[in-house]
């Protein structure tokens, strides 16, 4: 079949693409999106709940680190633990997301990208 020309385009970067992700990969009730959310992260990927939950927002597996840190991707605690290489993970805790295959590097850049940017919430 064609493609629909009246779906709606999937969203391929900015908040939109992030709001896709989440949705799709870390809002699950299980994981991060019941407060309190694993290691107490809600990533229920609305602009007021990012606001409140991450941007910004300390760490409690790397204190002194922030989940989101605006403009500085490599002070984003959140961008180590989406890289399974990542060296800088807090000792004894997993890569997310958590029991399924990792992100891959475009994903991961769209989100650097996104936290370059100021992390929008638009």
């Amino acid at each position: 079949c064609p493609p629909d020309p009246d779906a709606p385009k999937v969203a391929t970067d900015g908040f939109p693409f992030i709001v896709g992700l989440f949705s799709n990969k870390c809002s699950m009730s299980a994981c991060h999106g019941a407060v309190p959310g694993a290691a107490n992260v809600d990533l229920v990927p609305t602009a007021d709940n990012l606001a409140a939950s991450v941007i910004g927002k300390p760490s409690i597996q790397k204190p002194g680190s922030l989940l989101i840190a605006p403009g500085d991707p490599k002070g984003s605690y959140l961008l180590c633990k989406l890289d399974p290489s990542c060296a800088d993970r807090a000792p004894g805790t997993d890569p997310m997301p958590r029991n399924q295959p990792a992100l891959d590097d475009d994903a991961r850049k769209k989100i650097a990208d996104w936290i370059s940017a100021g992390a929008p919430l638009k």
